[in-house]
C-alpha cells in the first residue's frame, strides 16, 4: 500500500509521487506513464522527467501537509533545500507536499 507523498506542477504536466513505506521505493506518474524508483534526492527525480540539471530548476508555492487538508507554507530555507532533501526525508515524517517547478532560464 502506497501513500501520496507529493504532487508537482511541472511545465509540461503534473508530476505525482506516492511512497511505499514497506520497500521504502518511490512509485510516481508522469506525463501517462509510471515509473517505480528508489529513494532518491527530489531534484534526481525531476530533472529526469525534464531533462534538465537541479541548478536549472526552480521551486515556488511550496506548501506541505502534516495532516490532510491542511495546508501550511513552506518557509523560504525549505523550498531552497527541497531539491537536495530526499523523498524519505518527508515520508518518514509523515508530510506531503505540492509546489510547482519553472525552469530558471
Amino acid at each position: 500500500m502506497t501513500q501520496q507523498l507529493a504532487q508537482i506542477q511541472l511545465p509540461k504536466g503534473l508530476l505525482d509521487v506516492d511512497w511505499n513505506p514497506y520497500t521504502k521505493t518511490i512509485y510516481y506518474t508522469y506525463n501517462g506513464k509510471g515509473y517505480t524508483g528508489q529513494d532518491e534526492e527530489i531534484g534526481v527525480t525531476i530533472q529526469r522527467c525534464l531533462g534538465f540539471p537541479a541548478s536549472d530548476l526552480y521551486i515556488s508555492d511550496l506548501h506541505y501537509f502534516e495532516h490532510p487538508g491542511h495546508a501550511i507554507a513552506a518557509p523560504p530555507e525549505m523550498q531552497r533545500d527541497l531539491l537536495i532533501c530526499n523523498w524519505s526525508d518527508y515520508a518518514i515524517d509523515n508530510m506531503a507536499f505540492q509546489c510547482a517547478v519553472d525552469l530558471k532560464i
